[in-house]
């Protein structure tokens, strides 16, 4: 149960489930609970019903349905794509590029090919937290058979060059992935245009349910990558396993309502945020902002332009709050105010960011940073709370004489 009157701020973590989305879910828990495999009727009428949501997920990203693959969310896509193409070309001792701020799951899967292999090169970042198209032009070799380079980072939410990285990895016959999970349903993303050969995504980012996800391949690119499951045949021997129809229906739906809501849900998204920064930077003193600058958006400003110059997230705000002790902070505002620290799939963890630390953040800095997110149903008023609820505790926390 939400705590009464809490205000949540971590759309990076998790999103609500839409409520339409919910409700095109539920028959499939109860009157269509039957198996796509299956060679009945029934088994086809939840086929038909699995294969639109496929369509409805394509389309937000310019691919075609055989292209989409169902998963249990990006964190198994990624292992999928990394493991899988290491271990298709496994013979030629393959060579991966990555950088240093991808989530763990990249991360850790390229570790895994590493100490069986293959070669990993991880590049750095600018102090905005954006990878350069020279440095991984510099990176690449003659066994180089893949670059993974997330669209958006899930804590600072700097947002990488996909277009040009793409084209480049196509000029020399490279294979190509991005982890969206946290740009898919957030800006546009045109495979075709930005010649993405693999991209990544979970629905519970955008609004659909947990525990679901997909994993786009081009149809050049099925053939060069191992399955990291195998069973039935499912997914066309790419993912074998029973498919979740609820989950894979409200992926769709989410996906859909996404496609449909962009500019809408950006536009939102974009002047709370804006206006959630404003507010906190002039009343905090010395707040620092991690990732790219926010810059006011020109009245009249079209959607398009808006897009083409973008380099943070719309619903991201990143800070570090210097001389706060930030643990103060958060016990001050914990049963008013859901925000994080950090990461979700690392905030258990006693380590500052290895995001922060790759844009230059010290320790002390990076264990001072709080992560805010805003989402489709945050409102103007909540957003003018959480403003007098955060200053008001690192005020408070000053007073109190509890710095770092």
């Amino acid at each position: 149960m939400k705590p009464p009157g809490a205000i949540y701020l971590d759309h990076h973590a998790t999103t609500p489930l839409d409520p339409r989305v919910l409700e095109a879910m539920m028959p499939f828990f109860r009157e269509q609970f039957w198996n796509p495999s299956s060679d009945h009727v029934y088994g086809v009428v939840v086929e038909l019903a699995v294969e639109t949501a496929r369509s409805q997920v394509a389309k937000a990203i310019n691919a075609k349905p055989s292209e989409i693959f169902f998963t249990a969310g990006a964190t198994e896509s990624n292992n999928f794509v990394i493991k899988g193409v290491a271990d298709h070309f496994r013979e030629q001792r393959p060579h991966v590029i990555t950088t240093c701020i991808e989530h763990k799951c990249i991360l850790r899967a390229c570790t895994y090919v590493r100490e069986r292999g293959a070669k990993v090169t991880i590049l750095p970042v600018s102090r905005d937290g954006i990878v350069s198209v020279s440095e991984i032009k510099n990176a690449i070799r003659e066994n180089t058979v893949l670059v993974s380079v997330m669209h958006g980072n899930n804590e600072i939410g700097s947002i990488n060059p996909i277009t040009a990285i793409g084209a480049l990895c196509r000029e020399r016959g490279i294979l190509f992935h991005t982890d969206a999970a946290q740009t898919f349903g957030k800006i546009p993303i045109d495979v075709e245009a930005c010649h993405i050969d693999m991209l990544s995504a979970s629905g519970h980012k955008f609004y659909g349910p947990k525990g679901v996800g997909f994993v786009f391949v081009n149809q050049a690119a099925t053939s060069l990558i191992t399955p990291l499951l195998h069973g039935g045949g499912q997914e066309r021997g790419m993912r074998s396993g029973t498919l979740n129809v609820p989950a894979i229906i409200g992926l769709g739906e989410s996906a859909k309502l996404a496609y449909d809501r962009l500019e809408q849900d950006f536009w939102h998204c974009l002047m709370l945020r804006d206006t959630l920064y404003k507010q906190l930077n002039a009343r905090i003193p010395g707040m620092l902002l991690n990732g790219p600058a926010i810059e006011d958006i020109e009245p009249g400003t079209t959607f398009e332009t808006a897009i083409k110059n973008l380099k943070r997230l719309p619903h991201n705000l990143h800070v570090t709050l210097t001389g706060v002790d930030v643990a103060a902070v958060r016990r001050r505002i914990k049963s008013k105010l859901a925000i994080s620290s950090g990461s979700a799939c690392s905030s258990t963890s006693l380590e500052p960011s290895y995001v922060l630390k790759a844009i230059g953040r010290t320790d002390t800095e990076a264990s001072s940073s709080l992560r805010m997110g805003i989402g489709r149903f945050t409102t103007r008023e909540e957003i003018d709370a959480a403003a007098n609820i955060l200053a008001s505790a690192v005020h408070e926390t000053l007073v109190s004489g509890s710095r770092m």
